[in-house]
């Protein structure tokens, strides 16, 4: 059987740490929780008409970080969604906009 050419093992390592680097970057982005994640996360419920849920994760955000500027975008979205919620349903997909 034939050695492997230096050249081969060389690439197969290159290989093998950019699989375990883009694994660990991977998975640091699932792991989640904080604060800005979970805003980003909260963002993305509206943006897919999901306000339920997005109530929920900005709720998260407020208990789990009182006194983050995340706590107070997630307080203001929250205000803006009872607002929402409370009108028209005109004026609820009219305003779906997150600023």
């Amino acid at each position: 059987m034939k050695k492997p050419s230096m050249r081969h093992r060389a690439g197969a390592y290159r290989r093998t740490i950019a699989a375990l680097l883009l694994g660990g970057a991977l998975l640091a982005g699932c792991s989640g929780g904080g604060a800005a994640d979970l805003l980003q996360t909260a963002e993305l419920e509206e943006v897919q008409n999901n306000p339920e849920h997005a109530r929920e994760i900005y709720g998260e955000i407020v208990r789990r970080y009182p006194d983050s500027a995340q706590a107070t975008k997630a307080r203001e979205r929250l205000a803006a969604l009872a607002e929402k919620k409370a009108g028209s349903p005109q004026g609820a997909a009219a305003g779906s906009r997150i600023q």
